[in-house]
């Protein structure tokens, strides 16, 4: 059912990105993945210098063990939220599995 507000708030507001990350947030915290990911690209359209949904999907590549790409993702959120200790974290993780450039 939380899909159903998600969907009437990224409706009500399409120029928006908050429901658009939220979303994504809920469909990862399922395990869906690809919903997950095409809900933070349509933020990350919306919002382009936001650092949430980057992060979102640095999220999904590290959880797929693409590390690289996560660590691409959370560089690019840094660029824009440079003092964000979980994306520190994130960053630091991705880097340890093998994503350090």
């Amino acid at each position: 059912s939380a899909d159903v507000w998600f969907a009437k708030a990224s409706s009500l507001g399409p120029s928006l990105a908050f429901a658009d990350e939220a979303w994504g947030r809920a469909e990862l915290s399922r395990g869906h993945l690809a919903a997950a990911s095409g809900r933070f690209m349509q933020a990350t359209k919306r919002a382009p210098h936001w650092a949430d949904p980057l992060k979102g999907l640095g999220d999904i590549a590290a959880r797929q063990g693409r590390w690289t790409d996560a660590l691409e993702r959370y560089d690019a959120a840094l660029k824009c939220a440079p003092n964000w200790a979980a994306l520190h974290q994130a960053r630091a993780a991705a880097a340890a599995h093998g994503g350090a450039k």
